[in-house]
């Protein structure tokens, strides 16, 4: 039972919890709040949820686990073509493939480690591949890399259906 537990709260609630936490605002609406906290917060829970379901993910599977599962003879992007409905239809319309978790790292290295910054990640196409990756909420003004999850825009979304598919790619979720 903790298992599935640990997978819920990364899979749905710390998601939910977070865009409330954004949309709440501790109840403020001041111009302080809506132009200046808000978008370092959203950026910040992004950010925060994004480190922690590739933690997650990472530690219970191994690094870079869409590569490879153990349950699942197939490539990550067959496995996710071949779901059944309507898990098929549901990560292909997100958009969740290898290429797009592979961007996530991008992200997760830059803002863990990097000031946001993708140009001073060790991997020099990162910035490719987030741009190419297309995810909804990434916005990149040179290389600073920004993220938000709102009421019409998601990373979040995008982040936690990637940690479903992989979870579900090694027999979990």
């Amino acid at each position: 039972m903790a298992h599935r537990s640990e997978f819920l709260i990364f899979g749905r609630r710390l998601h939910s919890a977070l865009r409330h936490a954004i949309e709440d605002g501790d109840g403020r609406t001041d111009d302080k709040w809506v132009n200046e906290e808000r978008p370092l917060f959203e950026h910040s829970a992004c950010g925060i949820y994004l480190a922690g379901c590739m933690s997650f993910l990472e530690g219970r599977y191994g690094l870079r686990a869409w590569k490879h599962s153990p349950v699942n003879k197939q490539t990550f992007d067959d496995f996710i073509k071949l779901r059944p409905e309507p898990a098929k239809t549901n990560f292909t319309r997100a958009g969740v493939c290898e290429a797009g978790i592979e961007a996530l790292v991008c992200i997760r290295n830059a803002i863990t480690h990097n000031k946001n910054d993708l140009s001073k990640n060790r991997d020099s196409t990162c910035m490719a591949k987030v741009t190419s990756a297309s995810i909804p909420g990434v916005s990149i003004s040179g290389t600073i890399v920004t993220l938000q999850s709102n009421s019409t825009i998601d990373f979040m979304e995008f982040a936690r259906k990637c940690f479903v598919a992989v979870s579900q790619y090694h027999g979990d979720g």
